[in-house]
C-alpha cells in the first residue's frame, strides 16, 4: 500500500489516470494524499520509528520532539525542538547511531520516510502522527488525576459516599428519562457511581472528572473530600481549580477552528496558556508517583 502511495505522489505519475465511473471513462490528473488514521500511542511510536518505552528513565518522552524526562521540571514552553525528518534520514544514511540512540530512534530506514508530507519539516513525526487529546489528555493527565483521587486520597468508604451522591442525580426529574448526553458535553449520568475508572472509555473518564467537580461543590461532597484523613481546605480548593482547568481545556480542544494561520499572537497566547495549565497541574495537584 505504501509503495502505491509513493508512486502516486511522484511528479507526473498520474497525469493520465483513467477514472471509470460506470460506463464512462475519463482521463484525470490526480495527486493522492495519505490520509491520517488515528491509532494508539504505541502504533504512532512504531510509525515514527520510536522505541515504545514509557518508563521514567526513557531518553525521550514525545514522538514529536527531543524532550527528555528532565523537561517535566521546566516551566518554559518551546524549550525542546521538534524533530526534522530530513535530519533523521541523514543520520540513518550516515550511520549516526549515537544520535539516533539518544532520541530512542530506530537505526534503519522506514517506509514512511518516502512519503511526501507536503513540505512539513517534521514529516512523519508531526504531519503523520500529531498528538491527540485521547492519549495526551483523556487517557493521560485526566486519568492520572483520577487515579490520584481514588487510589491515593479517598478511602473505599469515601468512594461509596461519593458514589451515593452522584447516584442521587439519576433520580432527579430532569435526569429520569435521559438516555444519552450531547457529544460536546461531558457525561453526568452515572447510575453505578464514578469511583471505578478501570475498563472505562477515555471520554467516560472526562465525565467522571466533571461529575467529581460537581459533587465536590455540594455540601455532602465537600465533607467527603475535606475529611480529616484527606486534603485540607487549600488542597481541596486546588484540586477543584485544576480539574476545572482541565475540563475547560478539553472543551476548548473540541473547537472546529482556532485562529487564522497568520495570527501568530493568538498561537503564542494559546501556547502560554497550555504551559501555565500544565505547570498548575504539577504544582497544585501533583501525583504521588512518577514525575509528579
Amino acid at each position: 500500500m505504501l509503495k502505491s502511495f509513493i508512486n502516486a505522489q511522484k511528479p507526473g505519475a498520474l497525469d493520465k489516470f483513467e477514472l471509470t465511473l460506470g460506463q464512462y471513462k475519463k482521463l484525470v490528473n490526480l495527486k493522492i494524499p495519505l490520509a491520517f488514521i488515528i491509532g494508539d500511542a504505541q502504533g504512532g511510536d512504531n510509525i515514527c520509528g520510536r522505541s515504545a518505552y514509557y518508563n521514567q528513565d526513557a531518553r525521550r518522552i514525545s514522538q514529536m520532539c527531543n524532550a527528555t524526562p528532565s523537561f517535566y521540571e521546566g516551566e518554559i514552553h518551546k524549550s525542546c525542538k521538534l524533530l526534522n525528518m530530513n535530519k533523521i534520514k541523514t543520520w540513518v544514511k550516515n550511520n549516526k547511531n549515537d544520535k539516533l540512540h539518544n532520541l530512542m530512534q530506530s537505526k534503519h530506514w522506514q517506509a514512511f520516510f518516502d512519503i511526501d508530507y507536503g513540505g512539513c519539516p517534521g514529516g512523519v513525526f508531526t504531519a503523520a502522527c500529531p498528538p491527540e487529546a485521547l492519549h495526551a489528555l483523556e487517557n493521560g493527565i485526566i486519568l492520572h488525576c483520577l487515579k490520584e483521587v481514588f487510589q491515593e486520597i479517598l478511602t473505599p468508604a469515601q468512594h461509596c459516599k461519593l458514589d451515593q451522591i452522584v447516584q442521587t442525580w439519576t433520580k432527579l426529574p430532569c435526569q429520569k428519562y435521559l438516555k444519552s448526553n450531547y457529544l460536546e458535553y461531558p457525561r453526568l449520568y452515572f447510575g453505578d457511581g464514578i469511583s471505578t475508572i478501570t475498563e472505562t472509555s477515555a471520554v467516560t473518564k472526562v465525565g467522571i472528572m466533571f461529575a467529581l467537580v460537581i459533587a465536590s461543590i455540594t455540601v455532602k461532597g465537600k465533607k467527603v473530600l475535606t475529611a480529616a484523613e484527606n486534603p485540607n481546605f487549600e488542597d481541596y480548593s486546588n484540586m477543584i481549580y485544576v480539574f476545572e482547568m482541565l475540563l475547560c481545556y478539553w472543551s476548548w480542544l473540541k473547537k472546529d477552528t482556532y485562529w487564522k494561520w497568520s495570527d501568530k499572537q493568538s498561537m503564542q497566547l494559546a501556547e502560554q496558556a497550555i504551559s501555565t495549565m500544565l505547570q498548575n497541574v504539577q504544582d497544585l495537584f501533583p501525583r504521588s508517583s512518577g514525575s509528579n
